[in-house]
């Protein structure tokens, strides 16, 4: 029985056909039938007429050397097979800035040598093929017997790629074609925030500072706190006290900062049932002045999340004193996602919106930044059956400042990626001489497919 297999990406198409070795029962329930010998492969690609096409030794050639070649574009260290003088079906050069030139040459050809076909390849159109082949092997039901073998490369071969951390760290070279893409690219130290090391000033004549409307009983304390509401009794002594800070990169700063340390306080410990909201005051130096609900859900709340951990108590008593102050709305979603918001929005002293990265040679590296990143740090096991769909903000040196789900599923399942883990909002911001500016950044699609493969490309495309 004849077979045919296709895998499509945007800017290329493979098709296999083959036949079965498999004796099939009738009576037998049908299922996807088992490739067993390539017969013949085609594969579509920008630029040419005609696909390039041939048998089994061309598309093990074919396999072995996009493999080798994406390998050392993503490690940074090029394999001495790539260079080798042997004939070869399929061969892959390094062309002009971003473009990769893929000959070919028919080596059973009978009359004389015939010129080889070559095609220049984008950046993106490299790794369509890529991730094409990629998911020809992971497809279990095709050519089962065809395994990628790749030899570690010697020590020898690697070279620098530069200072600190914008070198190139390729964590397993020789790995396989299905694994190829998580080959770490750049490895990004995440910021560490600490906790303020000095005391703020203590105003005494607060020490008395009655509980207001709201946080009266013990069901009005905030989720974890013991039943006294002094969250909600230091924010409202703050918020009669302590001008607000309306300025937006002030804001954004200390935005990115109260959701890195919640996030991480939170844990994985995330049981609510419900949407917790709560009014959130915080000083100039990122400490946590005071909270209270703003939902009767939160008010009715006994679990736990981090505020009341995380709140700042002088040692002496009393509440803490700022020379400024900033409220935001936080929000425990039920679905185990947190939003840090400015209680009454950016106002309009300073645009509060990041410049995008507009360079497509920017945009097509980072592309790769992030799916050797993610790749990288995808361990967990995994259970969806339908695809996971996010659109994640990206600065200029590869760090993930924020992401969004975009389907239900990635909602669900958001605990099966790494998103977690490397989501750093505090690289949104940068600043010296005490101003603070937006990072540049370009925004991906990236999508856990439930076949295990990682899908990027640019939220707006190319």
């Amino acid at each position: 029985m004849t077979i045919q297999r296709e895998y499509s990406l945007p800017n290329c198409r493979l098709v296999l056909d083959g036949v079965t070795e498999e004796i099939v029962d009738s009576n037998a329930p049908r299922g996807l039938p088992l490739m067993s010998t390539l017969a013949n492969v085609r594969c579509y690609l920008p630029g040419l007429e005609q696909p390039i096409s041939g048998g089994s030794e061309f598309f093990q050639s074919l396999v072995a050397t996009v493999s080798k070649y994406a390998q050392s574009v993503l490690s940074g260290v090029r394999s001495p097979e790539l260079d080798s003088t042997e004939p070869a079906w399929v061969r892959l050069e390094k062309g002009a800035k971003n473009m990769h030139r893929l000959i070919v040459q028919d080596l059973e050809a009978k009359n004389g040598k015939p010129e080889p076909i070559q095609v220049d390849l984008t950046t993106p159109q490299l790794f369509d093929l890529v991730e094409a082949v990629d998911q020809f092997f992971a497809d279990k039901r095709t050519l089962p017997k065809l395994r990628l073998e790749l030899t570690p490369v010697a020590k020898k071969y690697a070279r620098s790629q530069g200072e600190g951390s914008k070198r190139a760290i390729p964590l397993a070279i020789g790995v396989s074609s299905v694994a190829v893409a998580a080959i770490a690219f750049f490895v990004l130290p995440v910021p560490e925030v600490k906790r303020p090391t000095e005391p703020l000033p203590q105003n005494s004549s607060q020490e008395s500072t009655p509980a207001t409307e709201g946080s009266s009983n013990g069901s009005d304390s905030p989720p974890g706190a013991s039943p006294t509401p002094e969250g909600a009794a230091s924010l409202e002594s703050a918020l009669d006290s302590i001008p607000e800070i309306s300025d937006s990169n002030q804001l954004a700063r200390l935005q990115d900062r109260l959701y890195q340390e919640l996030d991480e306080a939170w844990g994985t410990d995330r049981t609510n049932e419900e949407d917790l909201v709560y009014q959130v005051g915080v000083s100039s130096d990122g400490a946590i002045l005071g909270f209270k609900p703003d939902n009767e859900a939160a008010r009715n709340y006994s679990g736990s999340n981090p505020l009341s951990k995380l709140l700042y108590v002088p040692t002496d008593g009393g509440t803490a004193a700022s020379e400024s102050l900033a409220r935001f709305r936080v929000v425990f979603r039920e679905n185990e996602t947190l939003e840090v918001n400015p209680w009454q929005g950016y106002g309009n002293s300073v645009t509060s919106e990041a410049p995008e990265i507009t360079a497509p040679a920017v945009i097509e590296d980072l592309l790769f930044k992030l799916r050797s990143k993610i790749n990288e740090a995808w361990t967990q096991e995994t259970t969806f059956d339908r695809p996971l769909v996010y659109r994640l903000s990206v600065t200029e040196e590869g760090a993930i400042v924020d992401y969004e789900s975009i389907n239900q599923p990635a909602l669900d399942y958001l605990g099966q990626t790494p998103l977690r883990s490397l989501h750093d909002p505090s690289a949104a911001v940068s600043g010296s001489n005490g101003q603070e500016v937006r990072e540049p950044i370009a925004e991906y699609r990236v999508v856990f497919t439930p076949r295990g493969v990682l899908e990027v490309s640019p939220w707006k495309g190319f």
